[in-house]
């Protein structure tokens, strides 16, 4: 059978127990604090973490890594290369920083992604592409399921209605119609 109270001291220890309520443990590197069953508190030398039924937290000073979560609608992480925030099931928002890629969504309304090479903005049943590169002046645009326009060079343009019901496609000196779907020999 455990005591009700418990006190340990040693050279570079110490540890105090009220049970089963708290529990407290110090070391010269450490130290953790336990209020059964609302928190635990544990601080290291570069670290520091807090759980609760309600919240979970973390920092760690060496890797400059932090967590915070608020289960189930809150999730924060953030370390030198990744960026994470979560308010679920509302924003979603990812940021790569290693890669130069970032996610964001608003749902149900809509995401926007990004990369080194491209953007991608989708609102309700619109959506834009758009390269970063000027000279390559690639973008389109579509408005489902009415129209399609999209450009994929300087010389480039191609449309397209109802999803491909009727279009064209333009580049350089070819051009190529679409109709019921299907597309024309280019002339």
């Amino acid at each position: 059978m455990l005591p009700l109270y418990a006190q340990v001291h040693a050279a570079r220890q110490r540890f105090y127990m009220v049970t089963p309520f708290l529990l407290r443990w110090r070391s010269s590197f450490e130290r953790v604090t336990a209020v059964f069953p609302l928190a635990l508190y544990e601080r290291g030398r570069s670290t520091r973490r807090f759980i609760s039924p309600l919240v979970y937290t973390y920092a760690n000073a060496e890797t400059q890594e932090r967590r915070i979560t608020v289960p189930p609608l809150l999730f924060q992480r953030s370390s030198p290369n990744k960026d994470v925030s979560v308010l679920a099931p509302i924003w979603w928002r990812f940021h790569w920083k290693d890669e130069g890629k970032r996610l964001g969504i608003v749902f149900p309304l809509g995401l926007r992604y990004r990369n080194p090479s491209e953007s991608t903005l989708v609102v309700l049943n619109t959506a834009f592409t758009r390269s970063h590169d000027r000279a390559a002046q690639r973008w389109a645009f579509h408005f489902f399921p009415l129209l399609s326009l999209s450009r994929f060079g300087p010389q480039h343009f191609k449309w397209q209605v109802l999803t491909g019901l009727l279009g064209r496609e333009h580049d350089q000196a070819r051009s190529r119609w679409r109709a019921l779907w299907i597309w024309t020999d280019p002339s």
